[in-house]
């Protein structure tokens, strides 16, 4: 409780992602409008750590790679030199961000998004990944499960280091 009475643009911003969640998550609310609206809420908490650079694209470099660099700047240098959190922590919910986000935004692709288990994975990847955003930002310190509905093992928040992330890991693998 604390942390809310703080003004600050961070605060607001963990108002809002909370608001959406909560709504997200109404009885009678279609999946798909729920895995939308996290995509964004998950996008909307990394957003403030990316670096806002222009990329420039080497000579010669080739479209695999100009895609595993943006990838790189858009999660995982936020994720882990930001946050100081592993991004392998993340993937499974950066996969079902890349998989879900544009084909719900932009036209509702049924073969891009697969079937409702895979909605169902996605919704709880990214809610696992949002609730472990949110508990960094707020200071958390404890354990919590990235993913309930898939094999996963608890995240020890207790083993982060504001600088650093030698040596964490999450032994959720097979969640990919």
């Amino acid at each position: 409780a604390r942390f809310f009475s703080e003004n600050s643009e961070r605060v607001s911003q963990i108002r809002q992602a909370l608001l959406l969640l909560r709504e997200s998550n109404q009885d009678g609310t279609p999946k798909e409008v729920s895995v939308l609206t996290l995509c964004s809420v998950f996008d909307g908490l990394i957003d403030p750590f990316r670096n806002r650079d222009p990329l420039n694209k080497s000579c010669g470099e080739s479209n695999r790679e100009r895609k595993r660099k943006l990838r790189e700047r858009r999660w995982i240098t936020p994720i882990e030199k930001e946050l100081g959190m592993p991004f392998l922590w993340f993937e499974p919910a950066v996969e079902s961000w890349d998989r879900f986000r544009n084909p719900l935004a932009h036209g509702f692709n049924q073969e891009e998004m697969g079937s409702t288990k895979d909605l169902i994975d996605a919704y709880s990847r990214l809610f696992g990944a949002i609730y472990m955003l949110l508990a960094r930002l707020m200071g958390f310190s404890g354990t919590m499960n990235p993913s309930r509905l898939e094999n996963c093992e608890d995240i020890d928040f207790n083993k982060l280091t504001d600088v650093g992330t030698a040596g964490l890991h999450n032994d959720c693998s097979d969640v990919h």
